[in-house]
């Protein structure tokens, strides 16, 4: 799961595949939960869909395009349209289900 920037965000959410980007940030203890998460489900469908990080203090307009208020935010993409919206990590077997909605 790698970090990106706003401009390769961007491209990715374009992807025919699905796209799952975590707005997470450095003061987020919930963001750290999930990404231990989030690094075995993107092993288990690596061919089914991607998850990519975009660090919001480093991106602060994302929180504004995107209406994001609250961290962990997790959006799901396909061909440039946002499919879901996971607000929080509540468990991992509810983001999964959200998330596989779109595999």
């Amino acid at each position: 799961m790698n970090f990106i920037s706003i401009e390769e965000m961007n491209l990715v959410i374009k992807s025919e595949k699905p796209v799952v980007i975590e707005f997470w940030g450095s003061t987020c203890t919930a963001c750290y939960k999930a990404d231990y998460f989030l690094l075995t489900l993107e092993e288990s469908y690596k061919t089914k869909f991607k998850i990519f990080k975009i660090d919001v203090e480093k991106n602060i307009q994302v929180l504004e395009r995107f209406s994001v208020t609250k961290l962990p935010t997790f959006i799901v993409f396909q061909d440039g349209a946002e499919k879901t919206r996971i607000i929080g990590f509540k468990s991992e077997m509810e983001l999964e289900k959200n998330i596989r909605k779109y595999i």
